[in-house]
């Protein structure tokens, strides 16, 4: 049926299928994990919208899903200028005033990715109409458009009669259009119609899995099964509500690691403090991740909800700005001492830790720990991960 609207955040319906179906088997694993003399936290990571407890799952339930809910599938219809266009071939055109795509070599694409309401993963079919039909057409996940761009992707059709993509992936995330041996143009009016599983409500139904875990015949009741959320989960009102019944802790995905808090560019000069410890200083914006804390400190003043935070990441190789390594905090300066970025390496640690857990602050009752390093043996070598790997 034609319902229009969206296809995205169904994962949560996954996630509550997965549950349903898992709970037994997690009753008998869960000792598995138990590390002596340790909290131990399960982390059952989902997406950014809370769409996914794993691929493999995801998968299975999408599968069982099709066959169980043949008749009830959602059909979306949007046209291309409904997508955002991330990669065009320098042999495209695009006039702005027209909508028209002008190919005018073979073998040349347009890259786009999905409208922010639809889900890829929920996603079992894509027919493309209008002109844009004469030509070949791709699906890729993210990685594939970022370190695969000329493979054959998830699926793709060199029919230039009609254009129709049959596939189930759970990162589904862009469509590419591609010229074949001719040239040609088509319009961002043309049409591209998503089948999508139907949306299912979260289960309240089901054994709540924080209360098996975090039990003595679980891990023990001061134990933690966690997830990952970020600003897209706490805005979708499904995945709060799956967070909410099923977990004791979160993770942030990127608020709490450096670059969110010390910024991706440089700072101005005016914008440096000086620190009667430390020296100049940039200054910390902790926007981000008060925005989601705050929420969870409204969620747990609800019954039965009591949801602390894994602090995530105060040392990592990734996403901490290379300029906070340089002399002036310039991403052209040179790079400072050891012992100057000891000190810079201290005050941010310092700064952050006393910011959120510090007593008597707003969020000091809300931590459960910190993770303090991530990843700092090479996944190369196995010892720790040095600059020639192309970090600093």
């Amino acid at each position: 049926m034609d319902r229009g609207g969206s296809c995205r955040g169904w994962g949560i319906a996954k996630t509550n299928l997965y549950f349903k179906k898992g709970v037994k088997q997690m009753r008998k694993k869960l000792k598995r994990f138990v590390v002596a003399g340790l909290v131990t936290s399960l982390v059952v990571p989902l997406l950014s919208t809370g769409a996914a407890l794993s691929t493999q799952a995801r998968t299975v339930v999408q599968e069982e899903s099709v066959s169980a809910e043949k008749d009830d599938v959602q059909i979306v219809k949007k046209q291309i200028k409904d997508f955002k266009r991330v990669f065009m071939a320098d042999a495209i055109t695009y006039d702005e005033a027209t909508g028209v795509y002008d190919i005018s070599a073979g073998w040349q694409s347009v890259i786009f990715e999905f409208p922010a309401d639809i889900d890829g993963g929920m996603v079992s079919k894509i027919v493309v109409n209008g002109d844009a039909a004469k030509f070949c057409a791709k699906v890729f996940t993210a990685d594939q458009f970022a370190n695969d761009m000329w493979g054959g992707g998830i699926t793709a059709t060199y029919d230039t009669t009609k254009t129709e993509l049959n596939f189930s992936n759970p990162d589904a995330q862009y469509l590419v259009i591609m010229s074949h041996n001719d040239p040609g143009t088509f319009k961002d009016t043309d049409e591209v119609v998503f089948t999508c599983l139907p949306p299912l409500p979260v289960e309240e139904d089901i054994p709540d899995l924080k209360k098996i875990v975090v039990s003595d015949t679980g891990l023990g009741t001061d134990s933690f099964v966690a997830t990952c959320i970020s600003g897209g989960t706490v805005n979708d009102p499904k995945a709060v509500q799956l967070v909410k019944k099923h977990f004791n802790a979160v993770t942030l995905e990127n608020e709490l690691k450096p670059e969110s808090m010390l910024g991706k560019d440089e700072p101005a000069e005016d914008s440096l403090v000086n620190d009667s410890t430390f020296g100049l200083v940039p200054t910390l914006d902790f926007t981000s991740p008060e925005s989601i804390l705050d929420k969870i400190i409204e969620w747990n003043k609800e019954d039965g909800v009591d949801i602390k935070v894994r602090g995530h990441v105060l040392t990592w190789h990734s996403q901490t700005p290379g300029w906070f390594f340089r002399e002036g905090y310039k991403s052209d300066g040179k790079l400072v001492s050891p012992e100057v970025m000891t000190k810079r390496h201290e005050w941010y640690i310092k700064s952050v830790l006393e910011h959120f857990c510090k007593e008597g602050t707003k969020y000091a009752d809300l931590f459960y720990g910190f993770d303090v390093v991530n990843e700092a043996c090479s996944d190369n070598s196995g010892t720790y991960r040095a600059a020639q790997e192309g970090y600093t």
